[in-house]
């Protein structure tokens, strides 16, 4: 097949043929033609100068139009080398006596004269004569240099001359938005059949009514929605997508995606955005009625501020049970566009009758289209109106209200960019955009191909466009306007594909590019594109909708997935013979360098050409030339929408691979991208169109692209080619760094050496919006590979460590206002790569008001993530909602290095304002897994427990020289927790084996409860036994949810060891065991003094990593009414002079802790101890939406050991507990032995209080470094 050569952007018959059907279907009436008016040079001045065309010694052309006097207008539009100009009256009337003026055109009928010569005569009786000067002008010769000079010095040369008339300014005042309404408007459905005969329409893209055509009745239909821009049209808009082989593909697979592809035609001129967005809520209501439906939008141009109309300001007042998930705005106007100013109307007529004609050149030159002449057509189908104004009105913005909203400081896009009632926000606003900066000074030079007559490239070079525009631009829309939205509210956009300076992409072409369609097929969640075809030479791979391999769409849009890996140690031969076999058109080669990896990305061009002349032996690190200050600048695929996501500039003359970003997921690579991003050149698309008939494979079937149920391809999509992607070789290990002193023991049930982790990336997500009793669906996605774009407005993400030998355990846990419908729990295999898995949970809201709901996902009792999702339930749909801001993100994780025999899980629930709990008994020893709910609390639990501890301090304080009778009370205060909070199923499972639990991990979030004070009991009787059998003496150690995976290692190294115990001044508040600490802290741990004051401890705690043990000993307190005021008292002042000193107390509050850094290893190593041997101070309250307290405080920065005690103790017997305890772990006891001989310990001295202690950490951890 012969490949289409460049042509210069000169009109073809055909063109001028269509642009006069397309004015004449506006109400321009053609009533003359000139196919050429020669204007030669001005003859020599004197001083050897010629005159400037259009100077008074040179005068201008003129068209000369009889017309009736009241009724009719006149316009010409000239044609010189391709470029289109207008040109109106200056003066609307000619006296009849007016002598006959040469180069005139004057028609009253249609005429073609062979000799190009006109002459004037004297008006018919009863019309007028209306003089059209022509300001004319062309671009230099070819043989002539292109300047920045004046345009005024164009030579003048042949042009063609079209002579328009048409109603006047009395008929449009009266019928101003005729020619418009004109325009066909409805709901067009983009078929993909090919049409019946030749003389079909060139696109099968009907308007349809909602009897058409057929949607799912048995599910919530997936519409994809198109809505055009000013001028335009759906086939104007987005014809061009059917003119190229990756258009037709994108098509073909949003078909396969889609249940319909949709269209919203609609006049652009004579009404404003949200009139056209009220029209398409009516027309869409007609199409979808009432049943819930899924959208997805792609809009160009002024279609965004119609589409935001829609669904910023009228859906969300609505009750329909629609759901808008993505919308992309292509050379969207946001913001607006400086040519909406009345003022610039005719630069923007012009302007855009010539990107028209452009864009039907370029189409016209890729191989077998047939959409050329139509897309001329429909891209200029309202400019008609537009010349009819300017020609016959004063304008204002009256007269055109669509084209007036988009001026950028109009009433219209200041209102529109601001928060509107019930509006998503903008983490819930599913945004992407698409932007070009052209640039008229690249198209002019040699080899650009932009199809732009030379004449509008002079008129833009010479800025006359930007000093309209402003800043960089499309021809249309300023750049930085494409992506303005709400800017007050944060960022609505979450990735754009932004072309940067360039000669090829304008407001009217964007859908030629490849790119373009890869990026919409990335965030509308289409099939992966397959390989690029083999048949494509070397160099030629098209850019667009093809890969090699990658491992998803987490990248953002410039990113190009098209990639494979390398190590640098591997033989460049034999890479070479490997990319022979690829599409791949980058390859990344990783490099171990003193500890870190290095990624370096090349063209597979340029590995070709350096391997193809390597030394035999050479591996890629001599062959490439590899050095560390030429890696390439990486960056996390899950970006931040307001990352700029360019590298930094490298400096002059810098190696290729500098200029490239490397996207990584976790530490996979998933993308590169050059500095700056380029389209795809003209001709080389074209010369690709020639030899490549399409793009990717496609399921010609319609259906859903996945099961939801189980989110592997449905039957169709089973021949698709699979993406695979191409491993290198493992490349050496990284030297091991220095060890942390943790031990790694093998996985439960396995032998040998434990297999290594792999990374597992999770999504929980819901809707937003539950309405009452209504079943909905809780969606969990696992994959090895990155997820894609999510799919309901509530969404939490995270990425853990996994064991790939070990099933996956994933439980869905409701908190708030949620019942679950069916099965909560689900055990399976660690997805495979390539395979994600997808778990459904139905859940049924029970009360109005806040729902929440807790997913978690854990091996064996190891969670590896907690999320929480939130969402608001509503009485009925149609009730305003006031959306929530989402709960906390999922805290990952990491794999522990030990794990609890046994796991108390407990969770504290609302259903309708009543509470309960939820507990999850995990013992892998006991091969149990048991889910449990206890009864409904009555009774206000803050204020039994400050009860309860305020009755247990009285009774110990009032009772030192009984023991015993404590005791007892203890026993009783124990077993009434039992029989109120825990259920009987569970009771039964724990009396059951209490004589095997020695050690247990209670995770709770509950605030108050004091767990180690549950007493066991047989729970078929009502009597006590005769033993003590306390959750305390049976091992239990505390971890709080979110806070990572308590740490199985704990140092004290020598140096790294302090306490804090204040002298206090004042006679009452000293601790004479207390002080006495000191002495065995610094004999065990040889720790040191913390002055007891808030500067030096504060100075401490903001130290990085700055200590493994800190041990307080001192007065605290910390009511559960009131947690945010949890204080330790530290040593204060007497302030004044003897006798009338006073004492001053100076106290070091929980909110310290929590606004301070954190107080681990930044990269995961040793996590510190902190004991509180205070009274109070263990305990936890509610602070704001989180737990609060002294232990909440410190695990969240990362402590690995907390231990403080819940209410009063006694001097020595506080010093007993911990002496204890610190003497059990120096000799080797796990943390829960060491925590069981301490508080036997302190009951044995005599310590009625010797539950009082709470241990967080793991019970299964050891002190493995103290010297």
């Amino acid at each position: 097949m012969p490949v289409p050569s460049s042509k210069d952007a000169a009109a073809e018959p055909s063109e001028i043929t269509t642009l006069q059907s397309s004015f004449a279907a506006q109400g321009l009436e053609l009533i003359g033609t000139s196919v050429q008016l020669d204007t030669p040079p001005s003859p020599p001045r004197s001083d050897g100068t010629r005159a400037t065309p259009g100077s008074l010694d040179d005068p201008l052309p003129e068209a000369m139009v009889e017309l009736h006097p009241e009724e009719e207008a006149a316009a010409v539009l000239t044609i010189e080398d391709g470029y289109y100009a207008w040109h109106f009256a200056t003066e609307n009337t000619l006296p009849a006596e007016a002598p006959p003026i040469d180069n005139v055109l004057r028609t009253r009928d249609p005429i073609v004269p062979d000799d190009g010569a006109f002459s004037a005569s004297a008006p018919t009786p009863g019309f007028r004569l209306v003089r059209i000067p022509l300001r004319l002008g062309t671009v230099p010769q070819a043989t002539q240099p292109l300047t920045r000079g004046p345009l005024t010095d164009l030579v003048v040369t042949r042009v063609q001359v079209l002579v328009f008339k048409f109603a006047g300014r009395h008929l449009l005042r009266r019928f101003g938005s005729r020619v418009d309404e004109k325009c066909p408007s409805g709901i067009r459905l983009l078929r993909g059949e090919t049409p019946a005969s030749a003389a079909a329409e060139p696109l099968d893209w009907p308007l349809v009514q909602p009897g058409d055509y057929t949607l799912p009745s048995e599910r919530a239909p997936r519409i994809l929605l198109f809505v055009h821009g000013t001028f335009s049209s759906t086939i104007g808009g987005f014809g061009a997508l059917a003119a190229t082989p990756w258009g037709n593909d994108f098509l073909a697979a949003a078909r396969a995606g889609y249940d319909a592809l949709l269209a919203f035609d609609h006049p652009t001129l004579t009404v404003n955005p949200r009139d056209n967005a009220i029209e398409l809520l009516s027309r869409l209501r007609e199409h979808l009625g009432d049943r819930p439906a899924v959208l997805d939008i792609v809009c160009h141009s002024r279609g965004g501020l119609v589409v935001r109309s829609l669904i910023e300001d009228l859906l969300p007042g609505l009750a329909l049970p629609w759901r808008v998930e993505r919308t992309v705005f292509v050379g969207a106007t946001n913001g607006g566009t400086q040519l909406a100013n009345p003022k610039n109307w005719r630069e923007l007529m012009e302007l855009y009758t010539n990107l028209a004609a452009a864009a039907g050149r370029l189409l016209g030159r890729f191989p077998a289209t047939t959409v050329t002449g139509v897309l001329i057509a429909e891209l200029t189908r309202s400019i008609g109106l537009l010349v009819q104004i300017l020609a016959s009105e004063a304008i204002d913005n009256n007269i055109l209200p669509g084209l007036a909203a988009m001026e950028p400081d109009g009433a219209f896009v200041r209102r529109l960019n601001q928060t509107q009632p019930g509006q998503a926000t903008a983490a819930q606003s599913l945004y992407y955009a698409v932007t070009s900066d052209f640039s008229a000074k690249l198209a002019q030079q040699p080899g650009s191909d932009s199809g732009l007559p030379k004449r509008l490239l002079l008129l833009a070079a010479d800025r006359a466009v930007d000093r309209l525009m402003g800043e960089s631009n499309d021809l249309v829309v300023n750049v930085a306007a494409m992506t303005e939205v709400d800017p007050h509210a944060g960022v609505f956009v979450k990735d754009t594909l932004a072309f940067a300076s360039n000669a090829v992409v304008y407001h009217t072409n964007y859908f030629l590019q490849p790119k373009v369609l890869e990026s919409l097929a990335r965030w509308l969640r289409l099939p992966p594109p397959a390989a690029t075809p083999a048949s494509l030479p070397a160099g030629l791979a098209l850019r667009g909708l093809l890969s090699s391999g990658t491992n998803g769409y987490s990248a953002p849009a410039r990113f190009d997935p098209s990639l494979d890996l390398a190590s640098a140690d591997a033989p460049a031969h034999a890479t070479l013979q490997r990319l022979e076999n690829s599409p791949a058109r980058y390859l990344v080669v990783e490099r171990h360098h003193e500890g870190r990896l290095l990624r370096y990305a090349f063209t597979s061009d340029e590995v070709r050409a350096a391997c193809s002349v390597a030394a035999p032996g050479a591996t890629l690190h001599r062959a490439l030339n590899l050095h560390e200050f030429d890696a390439s600048p990486t960056l996390s695929a899950h970006h931040t929408p307001t990352t700029r996501n360019t590298p930094p500039a490298p400096p002059q003359g810098a190696h290729p691979t500098t200029r490239r970003l490397v996207a990584l997921d976790g530490d996979q690579v998933s993308g590169v991208a050059e500095a700056e991003l380029e389209p795809t050149p003209f001709a080389t698309l074209i010369t690709q169109a020639c030899l490549s008939a399409s793009s990717f494979s496609v399921p010609t079937s319609r259906g859903p692209l996945f099961d939801l149920k189980s989110l592997r391809p449905p039957a169709h999509a089973a021949s698709a080619p699979p993406s695979v992607r191409s491993n290198p070789p493992a490349p050496p290990a990284p030297p091991v760094p220095p060890s942390s002193g943790a031990s790694v023991s093998p996985a439960p049930g396995g032998g040998g050496q434990t297999p290594a982790a792999i990374a597992c990336h999770i999504r929980a997500e819901m809707d937003d919006l539950l309405v009452l009793n209504e079943t909905t669906s809780v969606d969990v996605t696992l994959s090895r590979e990155a997820l894609g774009e999510v799919l309901r407005a509530v969404h939490r993400d995270t990425t853990a460590q996994i064991q790939p030998d070990l099933p996956l355990i994933l439980e869905v846990i409701p908190r708030k206002n949620l019942r679950i419908v069916g099965a909560s729990r689900q055990e399976f295999a660690p997805p495979a790569l390539g395979a994600p898995v997808l778990h459904c949970f139905d859940i049924r809201p029970t009360d109005v008001g806040e729902g929440l709901l807790l997913v978690r996902v854990r091996q064996g009792s190891v969670p590896f993530a907690n999320l929480t999702l939130a969402g608001t339930i509503l009485a009925a749909r149609g009730a305003e909602p006031v959306r929530r801001t989402p709960e906390q993100a999922s805290v990952v994780e990491p794999t522990p290095s030990t794990q609890p025999l046994h796991q108390l899980t407990i969770f504290e629930a609302e259903r309708g304002g009543q509470k309960y709990y939820q507990f999850i008994f995990d013992s892998p020893s006991l091969s149990r897994k048991d889910r449990f709910e206890s009864p409904d609390i009555t009774t206000d639990l803050v204020a039994y427990t400050r009860g309860l501890y305020d009755d247990i301090e009285k009774r110990w304080l009032g009772s030192h020289a009984d023991v015993a009778t404590f005791q007892r009370e203890l026993r009783v205060f124990g077993a009434t927790l039992w029989d109120r909070l825990l259920p009987r199923e569970l009771q039964a499972l724990l009396w059951q084996h209490r004589d095997a639990i020695d050690e247990i991990l209670v995770f709770a979030e509950e605030p108050f409860i004091p767990w180690e004070l549950v007493h066991l009991k047989d729970p078929d009787t009502d009597s006590l036994p005769s033993e003590s059998r306390f959750l305390g003496q049976m091992g239990l150690v505390r971890w709080l949810h979110n806070n990572g995976w308590p740490t199985g290692t704990l140092r004290a190294r020598p140096g790294r060891c302090h306490h804090l115990i204040p002298r206090y001044p004042h006679p009452q508040w000293h601790l004479p065991e207390a002080e006495k600490e000191a002495a065995y802290l610094i004999k065990t741990f040889q720790s040191a003094e913390v002055v007891p004051h808030e500067a030096e401890l504060t100075s401490l705690l903001n130290t990085p990593a700055g200590f493994d043990l800190l041990h307080f000993a001192c007065h605290g307190v910390a009511e559960s009414g009131e947690i945010a005021r949890a204080e330790l008292m530290l040593e204060g002042r007497l302030v004044g002079t003897p006798p009338h000193q006073t004492y001053s107390t100076e106290r070091f509050r929980v909110d310290h802790i929590e606004h301070g850094p954190r107080l681990d290893h930044p990269t995961g190593g040793v996590r510190p101890i902190i004991v509180i041997n205070a009274c109070q101070v263990g305990r936890a309250g509610y602070h704001l939406t989180s737990i609060g307290g002294f232990a909440r405080a410190f695990l969240r920065k990362g402590v690995g050991l907390f231990v403080a005690a819940s209410w009063a103790v006694g001097d020595q017997p506080a010093r007993t507990f911990t002496e204890t305890l610190y003497a059990r772990l120096v000799a080797g006891d796990t943390l829960a032995q060491a925590t069981v001989a301490a508080r036997e310990a302190a009951r044995k001295a005599g310590d009625a209080t010797w539950l009082a202690y709470t241990v967080y950490g793991n019970p299964r951890a050891r002190l493995t470094a103290t010297s």
